[in-house]
Parts: structure tokens; sequence; C-alpha cells
């Protein structure tokens, strides 16, 4: 019988040492292992962003690499990542590794991909593991939606609003738009956690993109909306750090 408690007690650690420790996640939430995130831009911008936030979630320090797999991406586009410094389009696997303390986030890794002016969706996966442990693993794969100029948006509600990019973000961050073309006002409010309105910035028509300062918020967690016409369109996290 104490035979058959030890190996059982044995068993018991080897799935314990294969958990795994890392999860994911962005603004709009958790990402499952293996889960599909979309990002989506207009072919004229200079680069679309992906930002995936790794947490370990375990009692202990982890050294965490990147590897990226390229699943199907247009040709004449180009793509790359930063974790802890950038590295280019022929770099599948990040050359420097990033500790992340027991229970702790790492906010730095980001994902940047350059449509180039053509239109489509390009896939890319990225892996993130424990280099003393290349079981424990987490991945996600990320479309990146370049749309057309000039299409009109309307009904897509991921169309409408892009993540805000840099996010986690320090001073400032960006979000693109496109507003119905029947839109007779419309303004983007950041809310807290409690939903008290803490920022409010007009949008137009005539541009598709509008830049926030962030200085004179406190580092927490906030959440900002398209209102349009007095509806609520959209509403997205956005961290400040």
């Amino acid at each position: 019988m104490k035979k058959i408690y030890f190996i059982i007690f044995l068993f018991t650690i080897s799935l314990n040492s294969q958990s795994q420790n890392l999860t994911l996640f962005n603004s709009e939430g958790n990402i499952p292992n293996g889960g599909t995130i979309n990002s989506y831009g207009l072919v004229d911008e200079n680069v679309i962003y992906s930002y995936i936030n790794v947490v370990n979630t375990s009692s202990s320090a982890l050294i965490v690499k990147v590897i990226r797999h390229n699943i199907s991406v247009i040709s004449g586009s180009n793509n790359y990542f930063c974790w802890g410094q950038c590295f280019g389009p022929l770099d599948d696997t990040s050359l420097i590794s990033k500790q992340i303390l027991a229970n702790d986030t790492s906010y730095e890794f980001q994902g940047e991909y350059e449509p180039r002016m053509i239109a489509g969706t390009s896939v890319v996966r990225y892996v993130f593991y424990n280099i003393n442990n290349t079981t424990d693993t987490v991945s996600a794969t990320v479309n990146y939606i370049a749309e057309p100029l000039g299409i009109d948006n309307n009904g897509n509600d991921n169309n409408e609003i892009s993540n805000a990019y840099p996010n986690p973000a320090n001073d400032i961050t960006t979000v693109k738009y496109i507003l119905p073309k029947n839109a007779n006002s419309a303004k983007l409010i950041i809310s807290d956690c409690l939903g008290a309105i803490v920022k409010t910035q007009p949008l137009s028509n005539n541009s598709n993109k509008t830049t926030i300062n962030l200085n004179d918020l406190g580092k927490g967690i906030y959440f900002y909306s398209i209102i349009v016409d007095n509806s609520m369109l959209f509403t997205h996290k956005l961290v400040v750090k």
C-alpha cells in the first residue's frame, strides 16, 4: 500500500512539474493558450501593432523567450516583433530572454506588421516558453488585417475602433477609427474602473486617428469608448503604467 501511495506521489510531482506557468492577456482580456486575436489597420499605415502581455503564474521567477511562426503571410508585407529589444523579419526566435518574476507580468511584447499598401490578412503565431522547461509554453495567433482605404465599416465593430497603441502606455496612446458617414458628433471618452469619465476628446470625420495625452492619468486600468451621436459604440481596456 505504501508503495502505491509513493507511486501516486511521484506521478503528482511529475504532473505539477509540467503544469503551465505562463498565461497571456491583452486589452481585450485573457487570451486562451493557442487562442487567436485580431489586429486591424488600413493599408496605408506604416505599422499595425499587436500587444500581448505575459503572466508568470508560478511561485518562482521564469526566464522566457519568444518564437515567431509565420503561418500565412501576404507576399510583399513585412513583420517583426519586440521582446526586450526588437528583432528583424529574419529573426524567428528572440535572441535574448526576459526574466518574469513570480506572479508578475511582462508588458514588453509587441508584434509589428507592415502592410505596405497591400490589403488582406496575414497570420502570425507567437510562442512564449520557459527556457528551463521547454514544455512550459503558451501561444497566441494574431490575424493582422489590413483593410483597403475608403471602406465603409458600418456594422463591423472591429473596424470602427482599433486597439490603442501602445497599450499599456506611458504618456501617450493612439486610437484609429472610422466614423459612420452620417455621424453628426463623435467623441472618445476615457473612464476609470468606477465608471467616472476622466478624459474626453472630440473626434472628426476629417481624420482617422486621435492621439491621447495620458500624463494627467495615474497608473492603472481605464476604459476608452467612442460615442457617436450620444450612442456608445465600443469600449476597450487601456492600461496606463
